[in-house]
């Protein structure tokens, strides 16, 4: 299986500071998916230059959360994503919002709840993390759980404006 490095390199022309950006996010997000109770698959945007327009992605990391079910048992790292085969990643890449859906949708076996978060980094969006939840599982929430996702939609927000992870806090 290939690195993370090596699947940005293959995959995009990112500048050194971008590859930064996206490691200390992954190095932080295992908050972010417990606090979600998700689990989460970021996804870069295979361009052969800066300027293209993405073909697809290419996922190059996923995390469970310990907080709840996971929702896919398999590994996702290095799966690619055709442009047009998810709109809420398509429409948070362009349009630099963070989308949900309203209702769940059918994957396989499971009932899903998506929403698709951008990664903004110095004036442009470098990625999308997608959140996955198993509608199946959900219950109602207590009060806890209801904090806890209140505050991973604050630190999703920070991350779609640039402002986290906070530059080498590592």
């Amino acid at each position: 299986m290939a690195t993370f490095s090596e699947l940005i390199n293959a995959n995009a022309k990112l500048r050194p500071q971008e590859v930064e950006h996206l490691s200390e996010l992954v190095a932080e997000w295992r908050l972010l998916a417990d606090l979600s109770f998700a689990d989460l698959i970021l996804w870069l945007p295979i361009r052969k230059d800066e300027t293209a327009w993405p073909d697809g992605y290419v996922a190059i990391a996923q995390i469970r959360p310990t907080t709840a079910a996971t929702v896919f048992n398999n590994d996702l790292i290095g799966s690619e994503l055709a442009w047009g085969s998810n709109s809420r990643v398509d429409q948070a890449l362009s349009s630099g919002e963070i989308l949900r859906d309203t209702q769940p949708e059918k994957v396989g076996e499971l009932l899903i709840k998506e929403e698709a978060i951008p990664v903004y980094f110095e004036g442009k969006t470098i990625a999308v993390i997608a959140r996955h939840r198993n509608a199946d599982l959900m219950r109602s929430p207590s009060k806890l759980e209801l904090n806890y996702r209140e505050i991973a939609h604050k630190i999703y927000q920070m991350v779609a404006e640039g402002n986290y992870p906070i530059r080498n806090s590592i």
